[in-house]
């Protein structure tokens, strides 16, 4: 925390009463959400992170920065070796999408303490990061560098703490590329947003996947602003009867944007996927072309209230069993199970019919099953629509009194199929950008 108020205008204190804070704790890794994302926010320093490099990092992290490795440009600048990644970690090394991010005029940097280093999640001792630049070493500065030092305080106006010499790459991609715009992690979520919005070091893990439990990340009264891309067309009909559907069963509104500076900004992207919750100003919702089935417009949506995967669940193991085998490795994060600790299964049943449930083959790399059900003969990931459990939730997150809440046995729940979640995992990008310099902390 020295290393970083020493180099900006950015102050760590201990909590008080403040409502938002980092709860700093030793939990399995190395890892935190990325900005502000309100209430009690978890950075995990556990076993093995007990490097100041590490705790730089993260920390970082927490204020808002993502890996540098993870530019959209970064192909100019570095070569990743695919082949000797570590399969379960190859979503570490995706390139992030240019519309979130925000590079504030900076060219790419191999000494930030965000970047990996050569050897990172290596399954075979061989170089998984190559730089591009000969001679050039990555990943192994053990304090902030001076672009770190120069973003840090453009992120946060510190003006006269901004190094006067510099030495920065030229920066090839305009002015996006590292920042998410904004205050702003496929269809993970962006968010585990909170799919978003966690990251690490060496060992990344992912957030909550059922309902947020942070309530700042809820759509105050229920009420969603929304703006469709021209792009979409004639597709804007199957996205309104989404929202319809979910309107009819709750108190939940999606209201057009007039001046509401929190919205859905719903566009024709590179693939189906939405952070988690509310995150603050402009918030992505990619329906690209694939994704216009109903199902697949329900399922992002619920993702923007507050819904993350129903296989994500801590206790799925009781359940559902994951041929990770089976998974294509590139996609293996999205079978993560999640963190208790900023989980709320609203007091409900694990739900195979649920519309976030995954299906039997969902990201198979030979076409064997990637889950099945410990309940024999039970069908998942074939839900054209909310279930009833689906919409329970939705009326319990949003304290919709005015709507009954259907109450289904368990044994209903075991035995009807599950929802058609066939959008692409991996880009939940999620936390709440807050360009606030005061940082309240505990530990615990």
């Amino acid at each position: 925390m020295v290393e970083i108020s020493s180099h900006s205008c950015v102050r760590f204190i201990p909590r008080t009463k403040q409502t938002s804070y980092l709860r700093i704790y030793a939990g399995d890794g190395c890892y935190s959400m990325v900005g502000r994302v309100g209430g009690e926010q978890g950075v995990s320093l556990g076993k093995g992170c007990d490097f100041v490099e590490i705790i730089i990092h993260e920390l970082m992290h927490a204020l808002g920065f993502w890996h540098e490795q993870s530019r959209p440009d970064r192909d100019n600048y570095v070569i990743i070796n695919w082949q000797n990644i570590q399969p379960s970690e190859t979503d570490q090394f995706k390139t992030n999408d240019p519309i979130v991010v925000d590079t504030l005029g900076q060219g790419y940097d191999y000494d930030s303490i965000m970047h990996y280093n050569s050897m990172a999640f290596s399954k075979n001792g061989m170089e998984t990061i190559m730089a591009r630049t000969g001679g050039v070493r990555i990943g192994d500065n053990l304090k902030l560098s001076r672009t770190d030092i120069t973003k840090l305080n453009l992120l946060y106006n510190c003006y006269y703490k901004i190094p006067s010499m510099m030495r920065l790459l030229p920066w090839r991609f305009g002015t996006r590329g590292f920042w998410p715009q904004d205050r702003f992690e496929d269809d993970i979520i962006g968010m585990d947003f909170y799919d978003a919005y966690r990251s690490e070091l060496l060992n990344e893990r992912p957030y909550s996947r059922t309902a947020v439990k942070n309530k700042n990340l809820l759509w105050p009264n229920g009420v969603v602003a929304y703006v469709f891309d021209n792009r979409l067309g004639y597709h804007q009909r199957l996205i309104r009867q989404a929202m319809d559907r979910i309107e009819s069963v709750s108190c939940v509104r999606f209201v057009q944007r007039t001046r509401q500076s929190d919205y859905l900004y719903i566009f024709p992207g590179d693939g189906c996927y939405s952070m988690v919750g509310k995150a603050g100003g402009k918030q992505p919702l990619s329906l690209g072309p694939g994704c216009y089935y109903f199902e697949v417009a329900e399922h992002e949506l619920m993702h923007g209230i507050g819904f993350w995967h129903e296989h994500g669940r801590p206790d799925r193991d009781k359940y559902v069993q994951i041929l990770m085998q089976n998974v294509d490795r590139r996609e293996s994060s999205q079978f993560g199970k999640n963190d208790p600790m900023v989980v709320d299964t609203l007091d409900e049943d694990y739900d195979y019919r649920s519309i976030m449930h995954y299906g039997q083959k969902t990201f198979s790399a030979n076409g064997l099953d990637t889950i099945v059900p410990r309940v024999s003969g039970v069908p998942i990931g074939i839900a054209k629509d909310l279930s009833i459990t689906d919409i329970r939730k939705i009326n319990k997150l949003y304290n919709c009194k005015s709507k009954e809440i259907v109450s289904t046995p368990a044994q209903l729940i075991a035995t009807t199929p599950a929802s058609s979640a066939t959008t692409q995992p991996g880009k939940y990008y999620y936390s709440n950008y807050s360009m606030l310099r005061i940082i309240n902390y505990i530990f615990g």
